[in-house]
């Protein structure tokens, strides 16, 4: 007689992972600051790991708001190890900024790219106080705190304000942006 618990589905397990896999990934994305400006480079520098037994070249490629910006051929990345390509990008505009770096890579294709997503600042205010203003440039107290700003172009308002005027100054409103 047959038995009632017996049934006609087989099956079948088949192991679709590779012992090794051949594959190369974006595995981090670190950025050279913490919050990027309009009109100043801006540093990308992502990890490609090589995932597999062989020395592998690659292509990385930089996209920025849907637009190929750089590509870099990465060369000799031992097994298990990881390349750090530098990428440089300059904003042209503050505002929401999208894009993703990118590894030539045909297996595991899901591992190819990070994302970013970012907020580009279009300059930083800075109130300053003057508590030695001099008529002689060198001897001003605020000197060389415009000669190191001077090199940021407009991506730093300098407000100046004589010690006197900070008391009677309405703060209010001014307190920093909350960092990323």
């Amino acid at each position: 007689p047959a038995r009632q618990n017996e049934s006609e589905v087989l099956f079948f397990f088949v192991s679709f992972r590779p012992r090794q896999p051949q594959d190369l990934a974006i595995t981090a994305l670190q950025y050279a600051a913490a919050r990027p400006m309009a009109g100043l480079p801006f540093a990308f520098r992502p990890n490609v790991l090589n995932q597999g037994r062989e020395v592998r070249s690659a292509e990385v490629s930089l996209v920025v708001d849907g637009r190929k910006v750089a590509q870099q051929a990465v060369d000799k990345i031992q097994p298990g190890r990881w390349a750090v390509p530098l990428f440089h990008h300059t904003f042209e505009q503050g505002g929401w900024h999208t894009g993703y770096v990118e590894v030539q890579d045909e297996s595991l294709p899901a591992d190819n790219r990070r994302y970013f997503a970012f907020e580009v600042v279009d300059h930083v205010r800075v109130l300053a106080v003057n508590g030695a203003p001099s008529q002689v440039a060198r001897l001003d107290e605020l000197f060389f705190l415009r000669l190191a700003l001077a090199g940021g172009g407009s991506a730093v308002k300098l407000e100046e304000v004589a010690a006197s005027e900070l008391s009677a100054r309405n703060l209010e409103g001014e307190r920093p942006r909350e960092p990323l």
